[in-house]
């Protein structure tokens, strides 16, 4: 059975699950981004949303301490491993 959630395809929504879905996988997070280009390139993403994300995530980049990087200003986008040394919770990304 499919799942019956939509989510718009909006720059929030996109954000959120090219984070949340790559769960600190560099292959998996290199994947949805290249699903989301694939996306624009076949029209289900406007040039304004694509542009948004583009400028927002391009630089972004997952390190070996399993934290979401922004290359161009190498500062800490999202924590992958933030409930097990918390000893919390695991918390999704929210943009």
């Amino acid at each position: 059975m499919y799942n019956t959630m939509k989510k718009a395809l909006n720059l929030k929504n996109m954000k959120e699950a090219l984070v949340n879905y790559s769960g600190g996988d560099r292959e998996e997070f290199e994947r949805i981004w290249n699903v989301f280009r694939d996306m624009r390139l076949l029209g289900f993403i406007t040039p304004e949303t694509w542009d948004k994300f583009f400028d927002q995530t391009a630089g972004w980049c997952i390190d070996d301490d399993m934290h979401l990087i922004d290359s161009r200003t190498g500062a800490v986008v999202f924590d992958f491993d933030n409930g097990q040394r918390n000893n919390r919770d695991y918390e999704e990304f929210m943009a």
